[in-house]
């Protein structure tokens, strides 16, 4: 049985007009602890260990209500009435046009200007829950009817946060609940997230319109959208799509994939994984949508303790319903809640550790090759394109239904390069810290990939040579940052033949990466 946090309270601050503001902090019995404001029901901070037992804060956040209030991120609050985008800020329901707050040019943007995260919620405690609950006027951003919301927030002992929403209306009305909080798993000021593993359980995306209004469906197959396994984010922002020019990164709704038991269940719709820290977050929903956003509109502002967010600072996996949705003729009934109705979400976010040593070296002599440092590894697979199960060149010389397109390399068995490419993989398989900069993807054609190839398979055993002379400045780069990882996890470093592990804290197995 999964026992429930412990819940305090304290006076937080003011804001301008003197409204008291108050700190609720939830702990479990494993020292982890999740301090929530009853100013927008928001997220404030999230205290996690990392694989050495060091506690780190995970969410960026401000160190004042009044700091929140002003704040145009929406960091960490709970959004409604609306969460994301409204084109035009205006919708037609049943016949009837509404005109809504306009807090993004001529768009609505996570409920307008005075939205649901900078509204004072009445608090009560539930058996070791926080129950949170707020009346929204008719009229509200121009939005038609009175809603009363409530959320609940949970902490378990096994570092799970659960977030249930409910709400009601006496008249019919758009509503798409979302909770807004900014991730760094690394729990260090000034660090950013391009080295987080993230993984979404998704095939589409919506792309995006100049105004950042969703404009069609898209495949993530061959892109840097495609999350179905696990990617460095810094490697796919350095991806060049048109999309992520256009929004100046990832801000994107995906389409989750139903659970097994059909639309509406809960389940795992993504993980999020840094290398360094070990700590991994995995998020699990009943919603149809899950955006991701990679900080791109972080330019200074101002962080906790004097800190200032700067790009990709942090990370946002916001699950909920489709930007734009109440704008959908096929899709908007089913964000519309109607008087006798009641609207429901659970969605939870599960913070653990990947237990495992962090390896730097590699001892490739039982695979018939000479011992070889690891970044020699990892360059060959930089440079073919990613994990060889999932690379570029695999996907163009098979179709997306022959089963030949999975096997592990497209060469035989017993060849130079099969045994080469199968070190690679084990050489990621046994390096966390590297794990950003050995699966990262260049996008490269499949004449220039067998160009590579066929240049590795003249350098013979030892390919540094012919590698060295591709993309030297990207692996000079990356090889920095892997030297820099190891330093930090020295502690965690072993020599050659070591193995990993994939385990949370909580003796759960990891997801396989």
């Amino acid at each position: 049985m999964i026992s429930i946090a412990q819940l305090s309270s304290e006076p937080w601050g003011t804001l301008n007009g003197g409204d008291p503001v108050r700190l609720f902090t939830l702990r479990n019995a494993h020292g982890m602890k999740v301090a929530i404001s009853d100013l927008g029901a928001t997220l404030v901070s999230w205290h996690a260990p990392d694989r050495a037992g060091r506690l780190g804060d995970i969410l960026l956040g401000h160190d004042t209500p009044a700091q929140y209030f002003a704040a145009t991120t929406f960091m960490g609050g709970l959004i409604g009435r609306w969460a994301n985008r409204i084109a035009d800020a205006r919708f037609t329901l049943d016949g009837i046009e509404y005109t809504l707050d306009r807090n993004e040019g001529a768009k609505l943007l996570h409920g307008g200007s005075v939205g649901f995260h900078r509204a004072i919620w009445d608090v009560s405690e539930d058996n070791g829950s926080l129950l949170m609950r707020l009346e929204s006027p008719e009229g509200d951003a121009g939005f038609p009817g009175n809603v009363t919301a409530q959320v609940r927030y949970t902490l378990d002992d096994d570092g799970t946060l659960t977030i249930e929403y409910e709400a009601i209306a006496d008249a019919a009305t758009p509503l798409n609940l979302t909770s807004h909080g900014y991730f760094n798993l690394t729990g260090r000021a000034g660090a950013d997230i391009r080295g987080h593993m993230l993984s979404i359980d998704a095939d589409r995306f919506f792309e995006v319109d100049a105004a950042m209004i969703p404009s069609k469906l898209a495949d993530v197959a061959g892109n840097a959208f495609d999350f179905r396994q696990s990617a460095p984010i810094g490697a796919r922002l350095e991806w060049p799509h048109a999309q992520l020019v256009q929004a100046g990164g990832f801000d994107h709704c995906y389409v989750l994939r139903d659970a097994p038991g059909g639309a509406g269940k809960v389940r795992e719709v993504a993980c999020l994984y840094d290398p360094g820290s070990g700590r991994e977050l995995t998020v699990s929903t009943d919603q149809r949508g899950l955006q991701f956003y990679s900080g791109n509109f972080l330019k200074g502002d101002a962080g906790r303790g004097g800190a200032r967010y700067q790009t990709h600072a942090g990370l946002c996996l916001e699950a909920g319903g489709f930007p734009n949705q109440v704008n959908m003729p096929e899709e908007q009934n089913d964000v519309i809640l109607r008087p006798g109705d009641t609207y429901r979400q659970v969605t939870a976010y599960r913070v653990g550790v990947r237990e495992g040593r962090v390896t730097k070296r590699l001892h490739l002599q039982s695979l018939g090759l000479q011992h070889a440092d690891l970044s020699i590894a990892a360059r060959v697979n930089y440079c073919i394109g990613g994990l060889p199960s999932n690379n570029r060149f695999l996907q163009s010389a098979h179709g997306a239904d022959d089963p030949q397109r999975h096997r592990t390399t497209p060469f035989p068995e017993g060849s130079i390069m099969n045994t080469l490419i199968k070190a690679v993989t084990l050489a990621v398989a046994l390096a966390a810290p590297v794990a950003s900069f050995a699966q990262s993807e260049q996008p490269l054609t499949r004449a220039e990939v067998k160009a590579q190839l066929k240049q590795i398979e003249q350098a013979g055993y030892n390919p540094a040579a012919a590698v060295d002379a591709n993309y030297p400045a990207d692996i000079q780069a990356a090889e920095a940052r892997v030297a820099a990882q190891n330093a930090m996890a020295q502690s965690d470093t072993t020599g050659y033949g070591s193995t990993a592990t994939g385990t949370s804290q909580t003796g759960a197995a990891a997801p396989a990466q």
